[in-house]
């Protein structure tokens, strides 16, 4: 049996993988910096309560960014080719990435407000839903992607079985998007520099954030 051209070919070697984690490791060693510098000099670089609280928003948001994008299913399968699915996606983990940067390199400041940290991951969940949305419109049963990858597994059957995504994913980042909406909202109505407001925010955030990996790997395929 010979292979026959398709539209859309199956990257086995996962490059584009390869790349974001790559990223991915940028954006630790942003959140690093400041607990490295305190390391060296606690009383010049003192990290207070607001900071360190910025910070593990931060490497939890990227944390449980990371460990979605492995877990997931619907991560890039496909060669990335102008135009595809697989560009969009491409493009979109990319920009996940830069908002990353930015919630790192917000959450090292030295100041207590939470505003420009909550929306920066609001604009992410933004992005994963975007990023859901062409992921269930890619795995659409009897496309060309899905025909491309049957084709793959006659000579790669290890590469497993073709999934459909669920519809219901995207209603979970839709929910945590609007949650975190709220949470902006409330940081920018109320008094950010308010401990209790502030911790309340704080708090939410990273309820979300927990709860949208939680729901995400118990919700079917990714």
């Amino acid at each position: 049996m010979t292979r026959k051209r398709m539209t859309q070919e199956v990257d086995v070697s996962a490059s584009g993988i390869s790349f974001i984690d790559i990223l991915f490791a940028l954006v630790v060693t942003v959140i690093l910096d400041p607990v490295q510098s305190w390391a060296r000099h606690p009383k010049a670089n003192h990290l207070g309560a607001g900071t360190t609280t910025y910070l593990v928003i931060a490497l939890v948001l990227l944390l449980t960014s990371w460990i979605g994008y492995h877990n997931s299913a619907n991560r890039p399968q496909f060669k990335i080719k102008f135009f595809n699915y697989e560009l969009i996606k491409f493009a979109l983990d990319i920009c996940m990435v830069i908002v990353y940067f930015l919630v790192a390199s917000v959450a090292t400041r030295r100041s207590v407000g939470n505003r420009e940290e909550i929306v920066l991951i609001g604009v992410a969940f933004l992005l994963y839903l975007f990023w859901d949305i062409a992921g269930y419109v890619q795995k659409k049963p009897g496309n060309q992607y899905e025909t491309a990858w049957e084709l793959e597994r006659t000579f790669t059957p290890e590469i497993g079985q073709w999934k459909p995504r669920k519809i219901s994913r995207i209603y979970v980042t839709a929910g945590c998007l609007g949650g975190i909406s709220v949470l902006a909202l409330l940081a920018y109505v109320a008094n950010s520099e308010s401990f209790i407001e502030s911790t309340l925010v704080n708090c939410g955030a990273l309820a979300i954030l927990i709860g949208y990996r939680f729901a995400k790997d118990h919700v079917g395929a990714t």
